[in-house]
């Protein structure tokens, strides 16, 4: 399964106005420096692309130039459910948090869905969030920043690579 032609590019989401303030709702959209940012990336073509579902995600997507056959919202892709979310957001509408050991859970499924579409398509980009990323790559990158691994390096990350 480990393709060294493969490549994914982790891209996380420009600046939000939760991230600029910490005062808004977690799923706020991106503020006027978030988009400047977001339409500055120019990403490429990729093969396949999958998108938390987040409006900040979705909005860093929407404004960069880039070009795919197949682009999939994946839920699996959004940030961890903590304390901090407001009700009836992402946390659902008795406030559920999400365990370490279930983000953990959570982020292996991703690695495979995330494994599978580069060993199947070739080159696949991933809108997501910093800890998201950083459960799946060992790097936590800033507004707009990207990580590129390898299809080997990310299976060889989850084993403690």
């Amino acid at each position: 399964m480990c393709d060294a032609d493969s490549e994914i590019v982790f891209l996380r989401h420009a600046q939000s106005a939760y991230n600029a303030t910490r005062d808004e709702a977690r799923d706020s959209p991106l503020t006027r420096e978030g988009r400047a940012q977001a339409r500055a990336l120019e990403l490429g073509a990729f093969d396949y692309v999958l998108c938390s579902p987040l409006a900040r995600a979705r909005e860093t997507l929407a404004l960069a130039r880039w070009d795919a056959p197949a682009c999939e919202l994946c839920s699996l892709a959004r940030e961890a459910l903590g304390d901090d979310f407001a009700p009836n957001q992402m946390a659902g509408e008795h406030g559920l948090r999400e365990s370490d050991a279930a983000f953990r859970a959570r982020m292996r499924v991703l690695r495979g869905l995330v494994a599978g579409c580069a060993a199947r398509y070739g080159r696949v980009l991933v809108v997501a969030h910093a800890g998201v990323i950083a459960e799946l790559t060992g790097v936590a990158p800033h507004n707009a920043e990207r990580v590129t691994r390898s299809l080997c390096a990310l299976l060889m990350h989850e084993h403690g690579g």
